[in-house]
């Protein structure tokens, strides 16, 4: 898997608040948890489009069950510069 992105760590982060700029504003616990929902919402769902899409490639003869693709998801939010991509290789055998 490949991540790009603005970067501001060695682990391509998009971004990263410090403590001292989100210390009177921010609650971690409240930050993580949202965060955390939204990644869940996100895992599920893109794992359900995935899953429909094959059946469907299968059911049409478009794939055979035996192929390897690429994916990559976007993450858009007014706080990154550019857009963050995460691109990986799926298998279906």
């Amino acid at each position: 898997m490949s991540f790009t992105g603005s970067s501001s760590s060695k682990l391509d982060f998009p971004f990263r608040i410090t403590t001292t700029e989100a210390a009177s504003t921010m609650n971690d616990e409240t930050f993580n948890t949202s965060v955390r929902k939204f990644l869940k919402t996100v895992g599920v769902t893109s794992q359900q489009q995935l899953e429909k899409a094959v059946r469907s490639g299968i059911e049409s003869g478009r794939l055979k069950g035996d192929e390897t693709f690429s994916v990559r998801i976007r993450l858009e939010t007014e706080l990154l510069d550019k857009p963050f991509e995460v691109d990986g290789t799926i298998n279906l055998s």
